[in-house]
Order: structure tokens, then sequence, then C-alpha cells
């Protein structure tokens, strides 16, 4: 439940998440399949909340079906290297690899680690709803484009969004290497969240133990059945595979189709 000050000074108005989200669907912009080329034209009344729209659940039926055609089904990674991925302080790193960055009361900056950005290095695309848009828990907050499909990265924290990184309006982004910059410049939005309560932060030492973990995890999967590897510093893996990998290191907040 959230609360509004009235223009009038009387009784604050109580409004629900479910009356905030049918305010935003008055304000329709392209879907995101729309956005990554894929097709021509379509809108979203959902203020892209992709887990609520048919077709959205039509297009990835449709692409499963038609993967051996359509979609790789295997995957090239670049291999995460330890010594790229640093805790930096004044950020409040969370389990599944996001972080946060408080800039003000109740606004914060919202990013993820450099260890998920290594996987991304193909990166074409990164699309962000636009500012005022109310993201729900674990709703949408961004999707990347890369060469193999499209990242999902769900936010770890319900809010509005009031501003969007000024490097990812660009239109192209082609293979950044954006795993290369400092974490604090790579927040995707800024937002006033609605609820901190649950986003607990990892000390330092939890931070590298999870680091430890998932670069055990990532080295425990199976290569591709064709040729097994990639170039030096690249694996080769089944998408479906990957899928599975995401979903587990980030708590299922980020996923690949």
């Amino acid at each position: 439940m959230i609360v509004h000050p009235r223009q009038d000074g009387d009784t604050p108005l109580i409004r629900t998440w479910k009356q905030l989200a049918y305010e935003d669907m008055m304000d329709t912009q392209k879907c995101i399949w729309m956005d990554a080329g894929v097709v021509d034209y379509q809108l979203c009344p959902l203020k892209k909340n992709c887990d609520q729209c048919d077709f959205y659940k039509d297009m990835n039926r449709g692409h499963s079906k038609h993967s051996s055609d359509k979609e790789p089904l295997q995957i090239h990674l670049h291999d995460p290297i330890k010594s790229l991925v640093h805790f930096t302080p004044g950020l409040q790193y969370v389990k599944g690899h996001f972080w946060y960055k408080r800039v003000a009361a109740d606004r914060i900056r919202i990013g993820i680690d450099s260890f998920l950005w290594q996987f991304f290095s193909s990166l074409q695309k990164v699309i962000i709803p636009k500012s005022q848009t109310l993201l729900l828990p674990r709703q949408c907050l961004s999707w990347i484009a890369i060469e193999s499909g499209i990242i999902y990265l769900k936010t770890p924290v319900p809010g509005r969004i009031q501003k969007i990184n000024p490097l990812f309006e660009i239109q192209d982004l082609q293979d950044a290497h954006l795993y290369l910059c400092p974490d604090h410049e790579l927040w995707f939005v800024e937002l006033d969240a609605f609820d901190l309560s649950n986003l607990v932060s990892l000390h330092k030492d939890e931070f590298l133990n999870m680091l430890h973990d998932d670069f055990s995890l990532f080295s425990s999967l199976s290569p591709a059945s064709e040729g097994g590897a990639g170039r030096y510093g690249e694996s080769v893996i089944s998408k479906a595979e990957f899928s599975k990998y995401l979903l587990n290191i980030s708590d299922n907040q980020v996923f690949i189709c």
C-alpha cells in the first residue's frame, strides 16, 4: 500500500499496487520484441510486465517450437575472469548479483555486477522502460539483447523509474565490453523505491563466497556436444543449460530466451 499526500493538505490518499498499475497501463509503449527487432510492430499495454502478456507467451512458444530453425541450441560465452570482479565500497550488493546505491532518501540506482556483465560481452542493445514507469515486484527492469537471445532482468525491489542511465539510451552498443567498466557506472535506472526491507546487503566476505560458488558452478557446466569448446577464453554450452544456470545464480531474477 502506497501513501501519497493530497494537494489540499487533507488526509493522505491511499492507493494499492493494483490501482497504481492500472493508472500506468493508460500509457502504451513498444513491445520488447519490437524494440529488439524481432517483430515489425507490436505495442505493449502492460508496461512491459511480460509475465502477464499473452503475446509474450505465444512468442516464447513459437521460438521453442522452431528453435532448430531460428535459435541456436548452443551459446558462445565469455569465460568469467575472477580478477575483473570487485567489491566496490559504497554499493550495496545483494543476492543474485544485483547491487543498489542510495542517491536520496528513498531513491536508489540499480545495477548488476561485472560477473554477470562478462557473460553479456556480445551485447547489442539495452532496453529499459521509460521514466515514470511503475515496476511491480519481480517485474522486468531491463532487457539485454545479445547475439544468442534476450536477457531478462527482474527488479529486486519495486518502485517508479525516475531516471535512466544515459549510457543505455544509445541505440547501438555492439560488443561494448561493459564488464571492464566500474560497477557504479553501469546502473540501469534511478528508482523511487517503495520497499527496501527485503533487500539484504552482503558483507564483502559473503559477496566473495557467492562469487566463488558461482565461478565453480559455471566451470562444472557441460560443453555443448558440437566442438566442445570455443576460442580461447570462451565456452560453448547449450542455451538451455545456461538459462538454468542464470536462474540459479540470480535467485530467479535473470533469464534468457
